[in-house]
């Protein structure tokens, strides 16, 4: 004979408080934390039946830091008012900033007046931004300029940078002037006045004869023109054809045989 198995030992539990509104949760039914009142089919955590009571919840009594009235503040836990409206609010806020009023002033930069508050002190943007550019530089250490002469007049004058021979610019044209010499231009042989490095008349001379130079420098290719059986001279390797209108017209031959399925090359 088979021994018959035991069934196993259920501890039986019986729920607490706190259990049996969890229970009661998931029947279905609540009762709102503030006013008692029901509430069926409450959503997950689910505490109040209404805004109203969620947010009147922990009301006490605060005394108002502008005005002394005791008044009720709403809100939750840690969210207590401290002023009784925002009028005194505000107030309260100017009062710890140091606003007194609008007053009639006069702007340190351009000496304008103007109606502002007690802690503006410049008329515009521009006189604040002036007044903080003009701090910055005297916190600067000085600049030291040097002297130097002048190639031209030999006056003496302050450097702007390390570089500078001239006082002035009429001093700098006269001295180039000075040096400019006649001379012959290399694409047209016309006469000029220039200075030693000039070598043309105009930029127009100077690309022309530089694209001269530049295609004297390539190889020349003569060839058959595939099209019309001419021939022609190129500097390009790739070319076959001696216009664009041949070009064309033996591309245009060439997509027809290779839709027709010949992959024939001409």
């Amino acid at each position: 004979m088979k021994k018959m198995k035991m069934p196993p030992v259920v501890n039986v539990i019986v729920p607490s408080a706190e259990e049996w509104s969890e229970l009661g949760r998931l029947q279905g039914v609540i009762e709102c934390k503030r006013c008692g009142t029901t509430i069926e089919k409450p959503t997950y955590n689910q505490l109040y039946c209404s805004k109203k009571c969620a947010n009147n919840y922990g009301e006490v009594d605060v005394v108002c830091r502008y005005c002394g009235i005791t008044f009720k503040s709403g809100g939750r836990v840690g969210q207590k008012n401290r002023y009784c409206c925002e009028e005194h609010k505000k107030a309260a806020y100017k009062e710890k900033s140091g606003f007194i009023g609008i007053t009639k002033k006069k702007c340190p930069i351009c000496n304008r007046t103007f109606e502002g508050s007690s802690k503006r002190i410049y008329c515009s943007d521009l006189c604040s931004y002036t007044a903080n550019n003009r701090r910055h530089r005297d916190k600067l250490p000085p600049i030291i300029k040097k002297k130097g002469r002048c190639k031209k007049c030999n006056s003496v004058f302050e450097k702007k940078n390390s570089r500078q021979i001239y006082c002035s610019v009429d001093c700098q044209m006269s001295d180039r002037n000075r040096k400019k010499t006649k001379k012959r231009c290399r694409h047209c042989k016309r006469w000029f006045f220039g200075t030693p490095r000039q070598v043309y008349d105009s930029k127009e001379c100077y690309t022309v004869h530089n694209n001269i130079l530049e295609k004297a420098k390539k190889p020349v290719y003569k060839r058959k023109c595939r099209e019309c059986g001419e021939k022609f001279t190129t500097t390009n390797k790739t070319k076959l054809t001696c216009s664009k209108e041949c070009n064309n017209s033996y591309q245009g031959k060439r997509r027809k045989r290779m839709k027709n399925g010949k992959r024939v090359y001409v």
